[in-house]
């Protein structure tokens, strides 16, 4: 798991991630006042995917239903379990980002299945 500890209260922002695989993705986020949410656009270049306009909450893999064309996921918590809703929410450390490895979300896909009684 890699943390994205660089993310601001800049409502755009554009970060480069070095995936477990040693590919690139690009993760671009947008905070939208009016929705009190943040958003992403995600790009991985090897494979040439992308995925826009995302919103991140902290529910699981926000990227699991990619999770066998991709090599990664996207992972987000809060402190009090809520969506991240505030230009800085991360900054100010209420809400954490992270990237997943593969074999991760596919763990995490797992957990989640077992405790819905899949």
């Amino acid at each position: 798991m890699q943390i994205l500890d660089d993310i601001t209260a800049e409502a755009r922002q554009r970060h480069s991630i070095i995936t477990s695989d040693g590919s690139v993705a690009v993760l671009e986020l947008t905070y939208m006042p009016t929705q009190l949410g943040w958003f992403a656009d995600v790009l991985h270049e090897k494979s040439g995917w992308s995925a826009h306009g995302l919103r991140i909450t902290a529910n699981g893999n926000i990227l699991s239903q990619w999770q066998d064309i991709i090599p990664f996921g996207i992972i987000c918590w809060t402190e009090d379990g809520y969506e991240p809703m505030l230009p800085e929410d991360f900054l100010a450390g209420r809400a954490t980002l992270a990237v997943i490895t593969a074999n991760e979300a596919a763990e995490l896909s797992e957990l989640e299945m077992k405790q819905q009684g899949w």
